[in-house]
């Protein structure tokens, strides 16, 4: 299973800078370790335990979006396209936030994005790069045949 997006992706989503990570998550995660971090050539310090949220919640992303387009699709993809790594850094920023963050209209609109995005993968209407898609399932089927003129007579 790949992971559809990184941690750069989510960051982005946020903002791309310190200012605005720290607008997003509880000021007292900022007392505990750092990690120096680098996003589009921007260098700061982030809290090593929102990076880590961070890890976990692109899996958790990574593991949805697999799920639908295997729904649709009797393979993933092989290369990501770019639509489907702006969607997984969607709902891992979201979802990094836990409680102690601030659910920005931004995020929040992203997330209402991402559910018709879903919804977009399961109708087949995305291009994925995958070629075999999943057979429609039909149930059992029932025939009339009419035969010599008479509607179920054989009329031997």
């Amino acid at each position: 299973m790949p992971n559809y997006c990184e941690r750069e992706d989510v960051i982005r989503w946020y903002g791309g800078t310190e200012a605005n990570v720290r607008m997003h998550f509880d000021s007292r995660l900022w007392s505990t370790p750092l990690t120096e971090f680098t996003v589009d050539g921007l260098t700061f310090d982030i809290p090593t335990t929102i990076l880590l949220r961070i890890d976990s919640t692109i899996e958790t992303a990574s593991s949805l979006l697999d799920t639908k387009i295997l729904q649709a699709y009797q393979a993933l993809p092989t290369t990501i396209p770019p639509h489907l790594r702006h969607a997984a850094a969607k709902i891992a920023a979201r979802d990094a936030l836990a409680d102690d963050g601030t659910l920005t209209d931004r995020i929040r609109r992203g997330v209402e994005e991402v559910d018709a995005y879903f919804d977009d993968i399961a109708n087949k209407r995305l291009d994925l790069g995958i070629v075999t898609p999943r057979p429609a399932y039909r149930g059992p089927v029932v025939k009339v045949v009419k035969i010599g003129g008479t509607l179920g007579k054989c009329g031997c």
